[in-house]
């Protein structure tokens, strides 16, 4: 019995563990908490929560439409040294342009010590959700972190959606 009670401890133990390792990324009504240069992005609901959408450009701007989220909750000693991985679902059904997810990492002085990149291009697109992922290992420097999420170059009927974006530390 006693046995029993201890293995009970000790998979709850790593559930509770596994569980505060993970840092989902929230993407609300009016994008709260973000910065953007850009109308492209917007929030929708869908079937597992809300969704971001990134839709193609009506009025032809180009390049380098950034949406910004400082990640403000994850401590830095979480962070320095550390390998987290950055997945999320994405829906591709059309992009001639390009779009990348990237974990900008942040030293102590506010500048860029390096930046992890996921690209989605036109070889990606597919009329089901796709899992993309990265381990990001930080560097000695990284004190906090940052998502960037820019898109480039699309085209009027371009759209791409995105979910369930989480962190993992490894």
């Amino acid at each position: 019995m006693h046995r029993y009670l201890l293995f009970c401890l000790l998979v709850t133990g790593l559930f509770t563990t596994a569980e505060t390792l993970r840092h989902p990324i929230a993407f609300n009504e009016g994008l709260p908490g973000w910065w953007t240069n850009s109308k492209l992005f917007a929030v929708a609901s869908g079937e597992h929560g809300m969704e971001l959408v990134i839709t193609g450009d009506q009025e032809q701007e180009k390049g380098y439409q950034r949406l910004i989220g400082l990640i403000k909750d994850i401590p830095a000693e979480q962070l320095t040294g550390q390998t987290w991985n950055v997945s999320f679902q994405a829906l591709i059904p059309k992009l001639t342009g390009a779009v990348k997810v990237s974990l900008r990492q942040i030293g102590a002085d506010d500048k860029s010590v390096t930046y992890n990149t996921i690209r989605l291009r036109q070889f990606d697109q597919a009329t089901t959700w796709q899992t993309f992922s990265l381990d990001c290992n930080m560097l000695p420097k990284t004190v906090k972190i940052g998502i960037y999420i820019t898109a480039d170059f699309l085209a009027p009927d371009d759209q791409v959606r995105i979910r369930q974006f989480v962190l993992t530390k490894q």
